[in-house]
This record gives structure tokens, sequence and C-alpha cells, in this order.
């Protein structure tokens, strides 16, 4: 598993450095094919062992692929690969702590809410918002908490985000320690807050 995240890391380092040399746009065109084609394929390679533990090495090596894939979006002008990327970010946040754990998933939280502006929102957010609205309580894991006691919550079947929700400060200390050793669950209905749930390991 270690070999198989260095070796995306390896080849979207490459593939990066190639859609971003001299020629610009020009080599960008070249390379999309093959960009693309690695993301699919860094897609299936996730859901395909979701229920596999993967090391810290294997975590953070994945991850920092994204990352360069997250960057090149920002910067050229192919959204075909933006969306690509979006929908790796998305499987990242969707999968079991095991795979990706909370720091990774905090980052790919940033990056959602990043690419979310250049693809124009997400597709399955929007197909499913009007039954979420329906809903009286959802479920989210809390990826993280900033000092003003505001959550970065994702909903792990379907990779939808929320910063929108606020805890009291004796909930704050709460989750906030939790966050290092545990995974935390929270269930919200409308705009409260209304369970927060420690996970035992």
């Amino acid at each position: 598993m270690d070999s198989r995240c260095v070796k995306f890391w390896d080849d979207g380092q490459a593939l990066v450095a190639a859609a971003t040399a001299t020629e610009g746009s020009a080599r960008l065109a070249q390379t999309q094919g093959k960009i693309l084609k690695e993301l699919r394929t860094m897609s299936r390679f996730l859901q395909r062992n979701q229920s596999t533990r993967f090391s810290d090495t294997a975590q953070q090596k994945f991850v920092d692929c994204v990352g360069h894939y997250v960057a090149l979006s920002k910067q050229a002008e192919g959204r075909p690969v933006a969306e690509a990327t979006f929908q790796v970010v998305k499987d990242g946040l969707a999968m079991p702590f095991t795979v990706v754990g909370t720091k990774q998933k905090k980052l790919l939280l940033k990056w959602y809410n990043e690419l979310i502006g250049i693809v124009g929102g997400d597709p399955d957010e929007q197909e499913t918002g009007g039954e979420a609205a329906a809903l009286p309580s959802i479920e989210w894991s809390v990826v993280g908490i900033d000092e003003d006691g505001y959550l970065s919550l994702m909903q792990p079947e379907t990779g939808e985000a929320s910063e929108g929700f606020q805890v009291e400060r004796k909930e704050f200390k709460r989750i906030q320690k939790a966050l290092e050793d545990h995974e935390v669950t929270v269930v919200t209905s409308g705009d409260d807050v209304v369970d927060i749930r420690v996970e035992a390991d």
C-alpha cells in the first residue's frame, strides 16, 4: 500500500511538472488526458481499498499527491482537471478514518472549499440538497474545530462539508481534546448542534 501511494505521488509530481512547463496551456493539453486517467485511478484505488488500514506514510503520500493536482487546478485553465481533482477530494473525505485520518481530512476539506468555486458547485450536493433539508437531523464527522468554536464537518457517505456550526466553550474543549485520539460525530438539526458523540477506539 505504501509503495502504491508513493508511486501516485511520484507520478503526480511528474505529470504536474510536465503540465506547467514553459509552453503553458499547450503542455497542459498534451498531458491532460494522462492526468485525468491518473485521477480516475486514484478514485478507484480509494474505493477498492476503503476497508484497508492505510499507514501514516501511505495516507500522507496520497494526500500530498492530491495536493499536486489541487495546485494545478487553481492555476491552470483546464476545468476537467479541476473537476476530476474535486472528485478525488470528495472520495477522500468519504473514506473511513483508517484510510484518511483527521489531519489529512482537514486538508482535504480545505481543498474541497477552494475547488468548489472553480468547478461551480458540488453536483451531488445540489441533487440531494432538497432531501437533506427535509431531514430532522443530520450526522456529521468532525474534521476540525477553530478557536472560535466553529466546526469543520463532513458527511462520510457523500463528502458534503460544512463550517457553519458553532459550539459553546465547554463543548469546544471537549471536542478539541477528543479529536486528538478519537473520531467525533455531531448531530445537527436546523442551525443547531443537538448531539455530540465521541467514538471509542
